[in-house]
């Protein structure tokens, strides 16, 4: 399996102990953050910075989660995509931009609108609460300032955070565009989609690619769509359970029809790590090791999987109890990595 020869290859083994101390040091996240960063001693401009990226990017999160339960979107599946899609875009702020104080900022409120719209979109349509006809319409006719018929309370809210973004970023409005059509297409697909792995990796290489071209002004990084794609594919695997509730078809869910676990498609993950293009090798032992954080508590992975997989957890295994905190942590670990 890609995914074990990856992990192997990039990550050491932790022991039990270790495993049990990170488990408790991540269950006082965020109340221990505060204090934590507060006597961070800093030497050179670029830690200051990544102490700067750190503070905002947890704020960021909080604000976002924030915003999202006032909208009624208060699961941990909510939180967890909107914490990975603002994560693959905080790396390539990290690896890629310049960064200022004033240009995190910045480029936190370019990006604010779009995964509010990125969550709505994404959860609303695929559990039927809004009609994705009617959505579609209302987007199209808001690009091309038309005024929208529409009644319903997340669309008119969502076609007032497209207006901020095209107020925002005119240079990404293509990319907007062209990861909307993606959206709209997968639904219309949801029921039985021609190639559904294929769907995954393009739903989640445009997402991000309009993501990074708000952050950026319409500047394209390499290994953004393979990131995005990642991040795609593991949110699958996130909302596995819910979508099998809801007679959605992924390529996770198809995997978990045809074998009764996820394996296949956590092999897939760990090929996509692979793809990542040299700038993001630093990453990739840490990306591994939070992926496999989350995944000891698949009920869906097979038991010999998770036996493989529990020596590389920052995390003991918990029974698949979900730690409400862990994109908290999972902030933390990043920011604190990227400084070192």
């Amino acid at each position: 399996m890609a995914f074990l020869q990856q992990l192997r290859i990039y990550c050491t083994p932790l022991t039990c102990n270790q495993r049990a101390e990170l488990t408790r040091y991540w269950l006082t996240l965020p109340t221990c953050i505060s204090p934590i960063l507060d006597v961070v001693a800093t030497t050179t401009p670029q830690e200051e910075i990544h102490l700067c990226l750190m503070h905002k990017s947890l704020s960021f999160l909080v604000t976002i989660k924030e915003e999202l339960t006032s909208l009624g979107f208060n699961t941990a599946n909510n939180f967890i995509s909107v914490g990975w899609a603002l994560f693959s875009l905080l790396l390539i702020m990290y690896l890629h931009i310049p960064l200022t104080p004033s240009s995190i900022d910045s480029m936190f409120a370019r990006i604010r609108p779009y995964l509010l719209i990125y969550i709505i979109v994404d959860h609303t349509l695929d559990n039927d609460k809004t009609d994705c006809k009617e959505f579609k319409e209302s987007f199209y006719n808001t690009i091309i300032c038309k005024p929208i018929t529409s009644q319903n309370k997340l669309i008119i809210y969502s076609c007032n955070l497209l207006k901020e973004i095209m107020a925002l970023s005119p240079l990404s409005l293509p990319y907007i565009i062209k990861a909307a059509s993606v959206e709209f297409e997968s639904v219309e697909l949801q029921s039985n989609p021609p190639d559904a792995l294929s769907l995954c990796y393009t739903k989640g290489a445009v997402s991000t690619l309009a993501g990074c071209s708000l952050m950026s002004n319409g500047i394209i990084y390499e290994g953004t769509d393979i990131l995005g794609s990642l991040g795609q594919l593991f949110d699958d695997i996130v909302d596995v359970e819910e979508d099998k509730q809801n007679n959605i078809n992924t390529y996770v869910t198809h995997c978990l029809d045809n074998e009764h676990n996820i394996d296949a498609s956590v092999h897939k993950l760990g090929i996509l790590i692979q793809e990542l293009p040299p700038a993001y090798t630093k990453f990739k032992t840490w990306l591994f090791h939070l992926i496999t954080s989350y995944l000891i508590n698949s009920k869906y992975i097979s038991p010999s999987l998770r036996q493989d997989l529990l020596p590389y957890s920052f995390l003991l295994y918990r029974g698949h109890e979900y730690n409400p905190k862990y994109f908290e942590a999972f902030f933390y670990a990043f920011n604190k990595s990227s400084s070192t």
